[in-house]
């Protein structure tokens, strides 16, 4: 699959960094600062191509700032071109409706000529055939005329040039105004969503269960997703979010999935501060895709150096609830077995208790609840994360994005996410700490 979209991928790249050269650097009036807008578009889309890959095989500080730099372009360069395009599809309609009314005019002009022609052409056959005389004077007159024509190509030509001169003027005036439109829009909206994607919400969300006890009215859970620690994501962000949690004086804390973007020995430091978690009943742990890319086995046993549960298709008790937890719908297919196994979780289980599942990704959830779930956590889909990708990432999860949803007896919150990926930015879709508080409903009567 990788190998079929690959090409697909490149190539857009590429025509979206050959737009944005065409629309920004093109135009300049200098040829100097069209090779320094050339060159500058290029080095990024090197860096976009392959600041990770270096990253990854050097991980270093020095590296690291290549990853960084490319994770910036994309979020200015994806408004740039969004920007770009739509200034371009309003002027393209504007040209079109404009030479379509021009054209108008000029059809009727030739429509009213037309009888006007036709009568000169009957009065001109019942007319006498000319003399010889005269028909020598025509032809002389018809020499003249070609002479007097071609002494004109030279300053038909001349004066041609100049309007093609001026046309290309005001075409590159348009152009240079439009990409300063463009880039105008762009800079703002880039840096809205990097001062977004720093800082995290905690939303308080009331779930209503028919199984739950009088005694566990108001339990609460502090549900953190997608953290992806890595890239610009460092200590001091994990410090922040490990802050807010613990101000909320949880019950208990979950974390579902996709917290790294690295191997062990290299983001160890950047997830110290988990470790400074609290809540009465401890932190819990499923993997997300992410992990599977990272080295699922060692981050397992790194997640229990510092006192996080890693729920593996398994168990446990949640004071007199059922959480269960499972690996990523991804794992089978990169070589962990089994993979996610919800079976095995439920195995043997009291069906008269609440049964919560800890899942990285939505999906699946309408089989969960088959299955007795009364309530599936998530994240995975990030709210989308930049818009206009919204429906893109709906359409990706089952139709979940983000939010509280209800199947039947079941219900599923899917959480926007802590962190981000890729572009270190948020645009319509805030990142959150979900604050989850859990109530009896009035069916339950207990």
């Amino acid at each position: 699959m990788f190998f079929f979209f690959f090409p697909f991928a490149a190539l857009a790249l590429i025509g979206a960094h050959f737009y944005l050269y065409w629309r920004l650097a093109r135009p300049l009036p200098r040829r100097w600062a069209r090779g320094a807008g050339a060159a500058f578009i290029g080095l990024m889309l090197l860096l976009v191509s392959f600041g990770t890959v270096v990253y990854r095989l050097v991980p270093a500080a020095s590296t690291r700032v290549f990853q960084q730099l490319g994770y910036a372009w994309m979020t200015l360069g994806l408004y740039c071109l969004l920007s770009l395009a739509a200034i371009d599809l309003v002027a393209l309609c504007v040209f079109g409706a404009r030479r379509l009314m021009a054209r108008r005019p000029k059809a009727k002009s030739v429509e009213a000529a037309a009888p006007s022609v036709a009568a000169s052409a009957s009065e001109g056959d019942v007319s006498q055939a000319p003399t010889p005389a005269q028909g020598a004077a025509t032809v002389e007159t018809a020499e003249g005329d070609a002479r007097a024509s071609e002494n004109a190509v030279l300053p038909g030509a001349t004066a041609a040039k100049a309007e093609n001169a001026v046309f290309d003027e005001s075409r590159r005036r348009f152009l240079m105004a439009s990409g300063l439109l463009g880039l105008g829009v762009a800079l703002p909206t880039a840096g809205a969503g990097f001062w977004s994607a720093a800082r995290c919400r905690v939303p308080r969300v009331e779930v209503e269960l028919d199984k739950l006890p009088a005694r566990l009215s108001g339990f609460s859970i502090a549900l953190l997703s997608d953290i992806h620690a890595g890239g610009w994501v460092d200590s001091d962000f994990v410090r922040r979010l490990v802050t807010q949690t613990n101000a909320l004086k949880p019950d208990a804390i979950f974390i579902a999935g996709d917290l790294v973007d690295g191997d062990v020995p290299s983001l160890a430091h950047i997830v110290a501060p988990l470790a400074e978690l609290q809540s009465r009943l401890g932190t819990f742990f499923v993997i997300g895709n992410h992990e599977i890319y990272s080295g699922v086995e060692p981050w397992q046993a790194h997640l229990a150096s510092l006192g996080i549960r890693v729920l593996r298709n398994e168990r446990v008790d949640l004071d007199g609830m059922d959480l269960c937890g499972v690996d990523d719908w991804t794992a089978a297919r990169h070589g962990i077995r089994p993979g996610y196994d919800l079976d095995a979780a439920l195995s043997r289980r009291n069906a008269e208790r609440v049964a919560i599942l800890l899942t990285h990704q939505p999906r699946g959830f309408r089989q969960a609840v088959e299955r007795g779930i009364d309530l599936q956590l998530s994240g995975h889909t990030h709210g989308g994360q930049l818009f206009p990708l919204q429906p893109i990432a709906r359409r990706a999860n089952e139709g979940y994005l983000a939010g509280l949803y209800r199947h039947g007896a079941g219900q599923l919150y899917v959480s926007r996410g802590c962190g981000y990926w890729g572009p270190p930015a948020r645009i319509g879709a805030p990142a959150e700490i979900a604050h989850l508080v859990l109530l009896p409903s009035e069916k339950s009567g207990r």
